[in-house]
């Protein structure tokens, strides 16, 4: 939700025609970590070195590790993206929360110190290898013991970051959400944003934003997000599995990218794991691809 930026990419790419070794620029928030000390809206270079560098996950082209985010990145190219993302469309199982997993409440020593945890699952647009990002989806919280599931839509763009919690939004654990973000006007830069819980009787959140887009990059994330000023992490919640699964004609997980619209497998795409930011450790990661091309699974690894 806030990490518009990916932090710490470390690539693992195939022996493709289209993928090198080369130093591949990466977007970073305005924080510091223990891993990588870059600060502001600037690129830093990741380079692929022989113990980083591996076979991606089956079914993708290549994966990378980050500390906020798990999931599944669409674009036209995996190193040179081109602006050509106009849509998205998710669809998700709300998981249910709990309060503490092993190994993922001290992640670093900016940890946030309280009895706080958020997750959140969304769709989006851009934002892995530029300042902005428009996206919109489902947020789970325990604070103090209460939970709470709103949803919201946020929208960065460099140093500009404004989160919406969508009103009189009814979610629970175990409900099926459809999201979606279409370009409606290119030359006035509108996007529809759409949300539907497809499992209550509800009328659905529907607006058109006017928002500049990179266009460059579609995405399908859980996230452990950052605290609002970037110093803290949230602390990750137990949630086992968050499953991105079809849930029927124009409401499965898919894309559109210049003159196509299809599912994730009809594109170049990524998986994103989440990974300890002080260790090898892998916090969560998408399954494989169903055969359909546009279902999987993030599995949050040490709570399994």
């Amino acid at each position: 939700m806030i990490d518009g930026a990916i932090l710490g990419r470390i690539l693992k790419l195939n022996n493709t025609a289209e993928n090198n070794a080369e130093n591949i620029g990466v977007l970073k928030r305005a924080f510091r970590t223990a891993r990588n000390a870059c600060v502001g809206l600037a690129l830093c270079a990741a380079a692929l070195s022989p113990q980083n560098a591996a076979s991606a996950t089956k079914g993708y082209d290549a994966t990378y590790v980050v500390d906020t985010w798990a999931g599944v990145v669409a674009a036209t190219s995996i190193s040179h993206p081109k602006p050509k993302v106009t849509g998205i469309g998710g669809t998700w199982t709300v998981p249910r929360i709990k309060e503490g997993c092993k190994g993922t409440d001290n992640l670093d020593p900016s940890t946030n110190p309280d009895n706080s945890y958020d997750l959140s699952e969304w769709v989006g647009i851009g934002g892995v290898r530029d300042p902005t990002l428009i996206q919109i989806g489902i947020d789970e919280n325990i604070d103090g013991g209460e939970y709470s599931y709103n949803a919201f839509y946020e929208l960065v763009v460099k140093d500009k970051d404004t989160q919406v919690t969508i009103p009189n939004f009814i979610v629970e654990p175990g409900d099926r959400i459809y999201a979606n973000i279409s370009l409606v006007n290119s030359k006035k830069n509108q996007w529809r944003l759409y949300l539907r819980n497809l499992s209550r009787d509800q009328p659905p959140f529907s607006r058109v934003v006017t928002f500049d887009s990179s266009r460059l990059t579609a995405e399908w994330i859980a996230e452990r997000p950052r605290t609002m000023d970037y110093t803290h992490f949230w602390k990750l919640p137990r949630f086992g599995v968050a499953r991105f699964t079809y849930g029927g004609p124009a409401l499965g997980n898919y894309a559109r990218i210049g003159n196509v619209t299809g599912p994730i497998s009809m594109f170049h795409r990524e998986a994103v794991e989440m990974q300890n930011p002080n260790s090898d450790f892998t916090v969560a990661r998408p399954s494989n691809l169903d055969s359909a091309g546009n279902s999987f699974d993030i599995i949050q690894d040490e709570c399994r």
